[in-house]
């Protein structure tokens, strides 16, 4: 007897098809969005809360337990479930990998957005989403609580006295999970505040609170609002002795003319 296509999968890999398959039905989303909204266990039906007879809850929770998504009793006279913590953050862990692998380019080639690029990409999209540069999402019912102008009116450790504004925001997120910011309300906010502006079209820098407060560039790619980390830097690396980082060079680019021969042959004297 064969062995089955499984088989030739990891037992990781076949976990998460299990998972993801086993959510790929609506009233199945439905479900796990009641129950995480809930934030405990069900003891009764679902009947009132999906548009769905007894039996094809009944059914739907059965999938969704077998693949060990939901624990608990979900027949008989003591029904009472819950969501699996363990299999939601295994499938997190797995999609924030795609994630990241799908932000890697932007990480490193992002650039800082001025005011007017910021509003133009607003016009551009029907659905308002951040994520941070490692590829994990800013919940969706987030709001934006602040617009205006930061000034940082400042001396070097080289002793030039410089100034810098910014246009900043602040993200923040609230219990209130069916909440969404619209681009066109976002714009509305961003025109109540423009007076604050002085007519000047500044980088835009987000706040938000993950371990703690951050500032962050934003950049725009792939229809999505991404927040770039912010990092300390010295101005003045000459008038403290700082070396300049030196360019690094790749060997394999390097060519040898010894003789047009290209490469080096023993005792030519080329090293």
């Amino acid at each position: 007897m064969g062995l089955s296509k499984s088989s030739y999968f990891t037992e990781k890999q076949n976990r998460i098809a299990t998972i993801t398959k086993a959510i790929g039905h609506p009233a199945r989303v439905a479900i796990l969005e009641h129950l995480i909204n809930a934030n405990s266990c069900i003891c009764g039906d679902l009947v009132n809360v999906l548009p769905l007879s007894q039996p094809t809850v009944s059914q739907h929770l059965k999938e969704l337990r077998n693949a060990g998504i939901i624990k608990g009793e979900i027949e008989g006279n003591s029904i009472c479930y819950c969501i699996n913590p363990e299999i939601l953050n295994e499938l997190t862990g797995f999609i924030q990998i795609i994630t990241q692998n799908i932000f890697s380019k932007s990480i490193k080639n992002h650039q800082t957005m001025n005011l007017t690029a910021f509003k133009k990409s607003l016009k551009t999209t029907d659905s308002l989403t951040f994520f941070l540069a490692n590829g994990s999402p800013v919940p969706a019912h987030f709001h934006i609580t602040e617009a205006g102008l930061v000034t940082k009116h400042f001396i070097d450790c080289g002793g030039t006295v410089r100034q810098e504004k910014r246009i900043s925001m602040q993200i923040w997120v609230a219990e209130d999970t069916d909440h969404r910011l619209t681009p066109k309300k976002l714009l509305n906010i961003i025109e109540m505040a423009e007076k604050l502006f002085g007519n000047e079209d500044l980088p835009v820098e987000m706040e938000y609170q993950a371990e703690t407060i951050g500032k962050y560039d934003v950049a725009f790619s792939e229809n999505r609002f991404v927040l770039h980390p912010k990092y300390t830097d010295c101005l003045a690396k000459e008038q403290c002795g700082i070396p300049e980082e030196k360019s690094k060079v790749s060997l394999t680019g390097l060519i040898v003319n010894n003789n047009a021969q290209g490469c080096c042959t023993p005792n030519s004297g080329c090293c």
